[in-house]
């Protein structure tokens, strides 16, 4: 019988290099960052600390979680797997779920903005994510590419997981 046992999760350090991702939130954290959350009471909830990277959350629910990436900036799971096809603009809040695509349901528009999708009535006041903007960038875990059926089945475990 062979042994083994979990060297780090669910909380283990990716290197941004690695990620390649968007460094502005990253970044932010410096010696008056941590002191201000310790001021306010964040220090007895998370362990934060000035570094060149990120912490991934646990995957469990994460079909409820849209949108994805550290900052938010992919409305869903299959966009996070098709990086070619991440939208560059898309609204947030009072979502409808697409438990196909798992995220935020939409499509895109003429404009080229992933909209909610035809009558659909947000339940709360959207804002229009512009990954355009400085610190929403959506590049970054490209290097997570499989066929289309290795996708696929992916999506499906993540509905369930």
């Amino acid at each position: 019988m062979v042994a083994s046992h979990l060297l780090a999760h669910p909380n283990r350090f990716v290197a941004q290099d690695r990620m390649l991702t968007d460094t502005v939130r990253w970044g932010t954290v410096d010696s008056t960052s941590l002191r201000l959350m310790g001021q306010i009471g964040y220090d007895e909830l998370i362990e934060a600390a000035a570094s060149s990277g990120y912490v991934a959350p646990d995957l469990g629910g994460i079909w409820a979680t849209a949108p994805y990436l550290h900052n938010g900036s992919v409305p869903t799971l299959w966009h996070l797997l098709h990086a070619e096809d991440r939208p560059e603009r898309f609204w947030i809040g009072g979502h409808a779920l697409d438990y196909e695509f798992v995220g935020i349901a939409g499509e895109i528009d003429e404009a080229g903005t992933y909209v909610y999708p035809d009558g659909y009535e947000p339940w709360s006041r959207p804002f229009l994510y512009d990954t355009r903007e400085p610190g929403r960038s959506n590049q970054g875990h490209e290097f997570m590419t499989s066929s289309e059926a290795g996708k696929r089945a992916l999506l499906e475990y993540m509905k369930v997981k």
